[in-house]
């Protein structure tokens, strides 16, 4: 596969570049027909000349990008594979870069090279120029040029959405004869070489994705291979996924949408659960959501073309379009186009912090605690006597102040609190036990805590 990012020639009906060349050519792009996820720079250190870091590319932030292919079958006798130094020279030197003019790599990879058996979409080094002008002098002669085949290791560099491509359609007749001084020889009566766009699973033509498929389903590579490859050049719109599954790869991860966020397993109020990545698909009453692919009974309009960083998979409920009760999706039966599906709602286990607390600062607790450590009685959180103040429930929302005098940590102090009815002692904290138990016990899934358990552990103590 080649990746090109500037145009370089005018008047070819490819890519933006005019005449004249000194101010309508300097930065001109090509044709883009495909999104750049992300490049591994420490995959391609020769190309990138930096032992780690990567690139991220959201939405269209890395500007118009041209990416095209071949592919070939394993058996070495397959005029696919036995030509495809050709078609090497034919992608990268004679339609791409003489015939079109584009020029230049996406920026920390390498411009072309193999992708299969390897885990990102791959480009070569510049230095394997000399060899491909010697592959013009020697153009049927494949077998004496083998040593084309890059080192894969160097290419696994960048993440691609997709790439057009060529296959090799070749007519060749030899004949054959048998001397007692040459033995059995053979000579070319015919050779052609065509270079057309190749031909895909399902007739989705001139689509590396798709040409591997066909491929695969030929029974003429892997499905190892046609894996590898899919895990490369990811598919139109599945950008998003690629991003988030390498940066989990990385130990690394988004800002969450809210305090205590679990996309498997619940969704968080502040974005409508927009954020849910989980795997339930069905409806609040129980019917089976339709997939997202489908327009079949509800025909509608959100599809992964048009919400393509929703996570719109398969039939799980999502929220792309930010309805306001949360993710919900389309069902199956003809008479109900859509419903919730009563996804959980991340937050902390309110039934539990009625009891204890588990945040250092204790800002979580929600019980009915109402002396402070030193035995004072605490001031109703809307009263302003004997103490003033402005820690009241218009100021601060969602921190669970009310009308009652319970303790509570609104601002962040080091423990939960609260105004007293002495007026002499403004305030003091207060003495709230810590919830025994992992922090995976916060959110709502109350499997993951024994409520009534813990509810007797602490009576004794409150």
């Amino acid at each position: 596969m080649c990746c090109f990012v500037q145009d370089r020639q005018a008047g070819d009906n490819n890519g933006n570049c005019n005449t004249p060349y000194d101010t309508d050519c300097l930065n001109a792009d090509p044709a883009d027909n495909t999104d750049i996820c992300y490049v591994d720079m420490s995959r391609s250190p020769t190309s990138s000349r930096t032992e780690d870091g990567f690139s991220l590319f959201e939405g269209e932030q890395e500007g118009d990008s041209h990416c095209h292919g071949f592919a070939w079958a394993d058996d070495s006798d397959d005029p696919s594979a036995r030509f495809k130094a050709n078609n090497l020279f034919y992608v990268s030197m004679y339609d791409h870069f003489t015939q079109r003019g584009y020029v230049r790599n996406v920026p920390g990879a390498p411009m072309c090279g193999c992708v299969e058996q390897v885990s990102l979409c791959l480009t070569s080094r510049s230095d394997h120029w000399d060899d491909f002008a010697f592959c013009t002098s020697h153009l049927y002669s494949f077998q004496q040029i083998s040593y084309i085949s890059f080192n894969m290791k160097h290419f696994k560099d960048a993440c691609r959405q997709r790439a057009d491509c060529t296959q090799i359609d070749i007519n060749e007749k030899a004949t054959f004869t048998f001397s007692d001084k040459n033995g059995l020889t053979a000579e070319y009566r015919t050779l052609d070489i065509n270079f057309n766009a190749c031909q895909g699973a399902n007739n989705n033509n001139n689509d590396l994705k798709a040409h591997v498929k066909r491929l695969a389903n030929q029974k003429k590579i892997s499905i190892e291979t046609r894996d590898e490859v899919d895990k490369i050049v990811v598919g139109k719109t599945y950008c998003r996924e690629a991003i988030d599954s390498f940066l989990d790869e990385e130990g690394l991860m988004g800002k969450p949408a809210c305090k205590y966020s679990s996309p498997q397993e619940c969704g968080c109020k502040e974005v409508q659960q927009n954020d849910y990545r989980g795997t339930i698909s069905k409806t609040a009453s129980g019917k089976k959501c339709q997939r997202w692919d489908s327009q079949s009974p509800q025909a509608h309009t959100r599809t992964r073309e048009n919400f393509s960083d929703a996570n719109l998979v398969e039939n799980y409920c999502r929220n792309p379009d930010g309805e306001p009760g949360g993710a919900w999706c389309y069902t199956t039966d003809p008479n109900s186009r859509w419903e919730y599906c009563g996804v959980e709602v991340c937050g902390f286990n309110q039934e539990l912090t009625q009891f204890c607390s588990y945040e250092d600062n204790q800002a979580d607790y929600r019980g009915t605690i109402a002396v402070t450590e030193g035995g004072l009685t605490c001031q109703k959180w809307t009263k302003q006597s004997p103490h003033t103040h402005t820690r009241t429930p218009e100021q601060y929302p969602d921190k669970g102040l009310g009308n009652h005098n319970y303790c509570r940590n609104p601002d962040n102090e080091d423990r939960a609190w609260c105004y007293t009815t002495d007026p002499g002692k403004r305030w003091d904290f207060c003495d709230v036990p810590k919830c025994p138990g992992s922090e995976s016990a916060r959110r709502l899934s109350k499997e993951s805590t024994n409520v009534e358990e813990t509810k007797g552990n602490l009576r004794g103590k409150h």
